[in-house]
């Protein structure tokens, strides 16, 4: 860890924990404590010692970065930048620089209160908000399984985002509750200074239920910044989740994200991640599968220009027989860009009967961009179904030359051609206006300067 940022990140924790840490409950402030202890025991990765998970991508940048807290105030928000999602939805957190605005944000209340204020029960609607309430109001819930899925990797960034816990998304799925419409976090950077911000979301699934979660990182400003971003998710038994990540920070801003799942009976968690935006972006998803017929679909794309750097690591552990994962990731490199694609597959010798299929895709639009590809397959079993794949190419001449002899000019042949590249995993989204948002923003990433 470069010395320069350990004396900054030491003094802004001690900072943090003898001010805003101070009115949060003991065991939170011994988690904090904890975390930080392990981060300055681990520190930022390195590529040293035969460090596998980080040989691609080098942190430097952001381990030597002095990083300072955002002071703008939550709700002071540009009115003209729209993020507004073009589908209805109960519920929307918005937080702007890691910290909560209240006058962007929809949150019905229907937690059941004693006297005091503390949750005593839970209503049959969902519950949606703040993490910080969910705390303040010593949420049982909240205590018990925030720290939960992540505690498998507390180290490094993880570790770093645990020690400035402070607020964040909660999301609370009932049992037998079903959501009809997506349920909104938008993540706002303003980028106006070097600034770090810390979010965490935590989703808890009941019995039989069912939501939409999406995840939307955007950045403004023409500042570099950083995002340290964890989010934990535990799956009840025959929940089905979809859980949408899109990240549009803007291209001097560094996005790191990790992503802890758990799941039981029957649960099923459809993950879809895109990622545009960002100068350096790593985006770690870790997925247990604890109990048989479990399922997890991981899907992303990656979209790359400029200098831009996208690394995407997961994780799949089949702990038990019957259960099932599918992996589909895609990559369109320009420029002088870079992709990562690190899958890894672990079956555990009592997991029989599993099936684990994995494919990493990738297009280069120029002579300067790469890609480093390794799917991984771990199994320790021999009664299994596991498959696993990557490829690496260009867009197909023939194809360009076939539509230009119709009449479609170079420009549009390319077009159609990477948007049926990425349409199985875009027609994934389940709904309509939600889909299409996130096609044309993908759209309008592939700017026409990178087919050049």
């Amino acid at each position: 860890m470069p010395l320069n940022s350990l004396p900054t990140i030491t003094q802004q924790f001690e900072s943090f924990d003898t001010g805003r840490g101070t009115s949060q409950p003991a065991w939170v402030r011994n988690y904090r404590k904890d975390a930080f202890a392990e981060f300055r025991a681990t520190g930022f990765p390195t590529a040293r010692k035969n460090n596998e998970l980080w040989k691609y991508t080098n942190v430097s940048p952001i381990a030597s970065t002095e990083y300072k807290f955002p002071a703008t105030e939550a709700n002071k928000i540009l009115e003209t930048e729209n993020y507004d999602l073009p589908c209805p939805r109960v519920y929307q957190i918005v937080f702007v620089d890691g910290k909560y605005a209240p006058l962007l944000s929809s949150q019905p209340s229907r937690n059941v209160t004693d006297e005091a204020g503390v949750i005593t029960a839970y209503a049959e609607n969902p519950i949606v908000g703040r993490l910080a309430d969910g705390i303040e109001n010593q949420n049982p819930l909240v205590k018990k399984s925030l720290g939960q899925p992540s505690s498998m990797e507390m180290k490094h960034f993880v570790a770093l985002n645990a020690s400035f816990l402070d607020d964040g998304a909660f999301v609370y799925i009932p049992n037998n509750t079903h959501v009809a419409e997506p349920i909104y976090l938008l993540f706002i950077s303003t980028g106006t200074g070097e600034t770090a911000s810390y979010p965490r979301t935590l989703v808890v699934t009941g019995e039989n239920s069912s939501a939409t979660v999406l995840q939307s990182f955007e950045g403004l400003g023409n500042q570099s910044y950083f995002t340290n971003a964890v989010t934990e998710v535990i799956a009840g038994q025959n929940s089905y989740l979809s859980l949408y990540n899109f990240q549009r920070e803007n291209n001097l801003s560094s996005h790191v994200s990790s992503t802890y799942i758990e799941q039981y009976r029957g649960s099923q968690v459809d993950s879809i991640s895109i990622d545009i935006g960002g100068h350096l972006t790593r985006r770690d998803i870790k997925s247990k599968l604890l109990e048989p017929d479990s399922k997890i679909k991981l899907y992303g794309l990656y979209y790359g220009s400029a200098n831009q750097h996208i690394d995407n690591h997961t994780y799949v552990e089949h702990m038990v027989p019957y259960t099932s994962s599918e992996e589909v990731y895609k990559g369109i490199l320009a420029q002088n860009s870079t992709g990562v694609f690190v899958g890894d597959v672990y079956v555990h010798p009592k997991a029989q009967k599993i099936t684990a299929n994995q494919i990493n895709k990738n297009i280069l639009l120029s002579q300067s961009s790469k890609v480093y590809t390794q799917p991984k397959l771990q199994i320790f079993a021999d009664d299994v179904v596991c498959t696993h794949g990557a490829a690496v190419g260009q867009l197909d001449l023939d194809a360009i030359f076939y539509m230009k002899s119709r009449g479609i000019n170079e420009l549009l042949a390319k077009q159609l051609l990477l948007k049926g590249f990425t349409s199985d995993i875009l027609q994934a989204v389940i709904h309509d206006a939600l889909r299409q948002y996130l096609e044309q923003a993908t759209l309008n990433a592939l700017g026409e300067e990178i087919y050049v």
